[in-house]
């Protein structure tokens, strides 16, 4: 199949989430041809913990994801993604290496985006740096899909501080 064929399809199946569906199409197609389609089979981790973190993001075409926080005593899951949803955004908050391991719980299809151009965009787009949690406007940007921090809260939580004291639910407000 024609090369630009495939970035066409990659850029129709990115644009219906979040924070692509806010990129302009030339930046959208930029992003599309920056990287490759990988195939994993169910079991296989993608990166591990600890590993220096790569040249890619990855998005989840097809298939899902575990984010695993691993310790010498076990492995703790912190999130499954699914499709649409992006790999490695940890790479923008911590040490410079991997914050948990990503393991396929199914067969997966990755579509890989160059982690360098994604970052060049996160300036020139507000939904992105909302998206990112780096807009100090306190609005919260909802794909059509479900929560866009769920990623990017899974690596946050490996690194937070104890829950605020007084917080006891699911919602935003201490219990009265």
């Amino acid at each position: 199949m024609n090369t630009s064929v495939i970035r066409y399809r990659v850029a129709e199946f990115l644009k219906r989430y979040a924070p692509f569906d806010a990129l302009a199409e030339s930046d959208l197609l930029d992003l599309s041809g920056s990287g490759r389609v990988k195939f994993h089979e169910s079991e296989e981790y993608v990166f591990r913990q600890g590993q220096p973190k790569g040249d890619f993001v990855w998005v989840v075409q097809q298939g899902r994801v575990e984010l695993i926080e691993e310790s010498s005593e076990r492995e703790q899951l912190r999130d499954v993604l699914g499709e649409g949803d992006v790999l490695g955004l940890e790479r923008f908050v911590g040490n410079g290496t991997c914050l948990c391991s990503a393991r396929t719980a199914t067969d997966v299809i990755l579509y890989a985006i160059h982690a360098a151009l994604f970052e060049a965009l996160i300036p020139r787009y507000p939904a992105v740096e909302r998206y990112l949690g780096r807009s100090d406007s306190g609005t919260s940007h909802r794909p059509r899909h479900r929560s866009p921090e769920l990623p990017l809260r899974a690596a946050l939580r490996l690194t937070a501080p104890e829950p605020v004291a007084g917080y006891h639910g699911s919602d935003s407000s201490p219990q009265r």
